[in-house]
């Protein structure tokens, strides 16, 4: 059994959230919970991207992934060998062999770093590009949904299977959600795990006892409930934040499209196997699903608990774990591009961390911010190439690369400004990710 960090040991109960309550409350018959973040705005380009973030969480090996040391000491390079990509002159790990033969699909950013060691604060880099101050920073997806237009009329934002949260650190420090944003603007987390009976958004139906002509009395006399407020210029209040979500919600009510993009038994058995039948690999299948139909931003969180925070056994975690990402991932970028999705869908792989270039006294690895790699592709993405060195001891080489400018990456790939204004739930203006720079090499 691995074990965890004092920090992953303190992973509470994981809450889920469904989407919908419709039940008797209420004047509409309905509650919402926080994960309808559904609202029309302006978009800020003309292009129409999605994102696809694929996250290993407890933070992968850098050495076991895709920056191997074959010439260091055992006690840095492990066991395992290099092997050649399809492109020449890039090698990653061999248990990463399906990958391998896609790496003109990706680039390999191998010189991150941040500059705190611990989960929670790790993802604030890689997810939101920033720590929370004065202001809870949203995540990225909370950003660009905010921000861009719907490419549908199915929820913009998805997380799959769940949120990961630390017990006793507040939801929104984790950089999951859309903090001070507002509600309005969170994932929709679905109920169950992709691939599994079940899974998808609850209770898109009216309630019983509620029929269609009441139902549209109920939204009427909201409507009028509404007037005053909009009189007022309430624009950012929590009750304007509300009606927002209702409205959205409201436009779901009944529909059954939203229920057959979660639905993977529409997918070929063939594709299904070969995307793996395990939790991440059908969390991606579910990615690719929701994307090709208008999903702006998918996160897929690895679906057991901080399996890549490996303080002991380090190599026996990654023969478990590395094949099944392995062929998620591949099976990803393979079915995106014979699609011709993957110039509009960027994709990224990626921890909150690395791990320590030297195994310790249990034959694990520990939390390493100096210098870890992450994997990124699509989207517009050159891919084919490495950006970024590393050292033998675990420091960045050739070109440094802070997390941060990760996430601005990403915000460039997809057509958002960085410097584009928003304002927290109570009016507080702050810009998306100001002062950041894209990785240059990768446009």
């Amino acid at each position: 059994m691995p074990v965890f960090c004092a920090e992953a040991q303190r992973l509470g109960k994981l809450r889920r959230r469904s989407l919908l309550e419709v039940g008797a409350t209420g004047a509409l018959g309905l509650t919402l919970t926080d994960f309808l973040g559904l609202r029309a705005a302006g978009a800020t380009t003309s292009e129409e991207r999605s994102c696809i973030v694929l996250w290993l969480t407890g933070g992968p090996s850098q050495i076991e992934t895709f920056d191997p040391k074959p010439d260091a000491p055992a006690e840095i390079r492990g066991s395992f060998k290099p092997i050649e990509t399809n492109v020449s002159g890039i090698r990653v790990c061999e248990l990463w062999p399906k990958l391998a033969r896609h790496a003109d699909k990706y680039a390999l950013l191998r010189s991150v770093h941040h500059g705190l060691d611990d989960h929670a604060r790790g993802m604030c880099w890689l997810l939101a590009g920033r720590l929370h101050d004065a202001v809870q920073y949203p995540t990225m997806g909370s950003v660009v949904v905010r921000l861009k237009r719907p490419l549908s009329p199915l929820p913009q934002f998805v997380t799959v299977p769940r949120l990961n949260l630390i017990a006793g650190v507040p939801e929104v420090e984790h950089s999951q959600t859309a903090g001070d944003l507002g509600a309005a603007w969170n994932p929709v987390v679905p109920d169950g795990v992709p691939g599994a009976p079940g899974v998808g958004i609850r209770d898109l139906s009216l309630p019983q006892g509620v029929s269609p002509v009441r139902f549209e009395r109920r939204t009427s006399l909201l409507d009028r409930l509404d007037m005053p407020e909009a009189r007022d210029g309430g624009a950012r209040s929590g009750r304007r934040e509300l009606g927002a979500v209702y409205q959205r919600a409201f436009e779901l009510l009944g529909s059954d499209r939203v229920q057959q993009a979660f639905d993977l038994d529409r997918e070929p058995a063939a594709l299904r196997d070969r995307y793996g039948r395990h939790g991440f690999g059908q969390g991606a299948l579910l990615s690719r699903r929701l994307v090709e139909r208008g999903v702006r931003f998918v996160t897929v969180n690895w679906p057991t608990y901080y399996s890549w925070d490996s303080h002991n056994a380090a190599e026996n975690g990654m023969r478990r774990l590395a094949p099944i990402a392995d062929q998620a991932t591949a099976a990803l970028f393979e079915d995106l591009h014979q699609r011709g999705l993957l110039e509009r869908t960027v994709v990224l792989l990626m921890g909150e961390f690395g791990r320590t270039p030297r195994f310790n006294k249990d034959g694990g690895r520990d939390h390493w911010i100096h210098v870890f790699s992450v994997l990124m592709g699509g989207g517009g993405i050159r891919g084919g190439q490495v950006v970024g060195s590393s050292t033998g001891d675990g420091y960045p080489d050739e070109r440094p690369i802070h997390a941060q400018e990760v996430v601005a990456s990403a915000y460039r790939a997809l057509g958002v400004d960085l410097e584009a204004e928003m304002h927290t739930v109570g009016g507080r203006p702050f810009q998306v990710l100001p002062g950041a720079s894209p990785i240059r090499e990768l446009f």
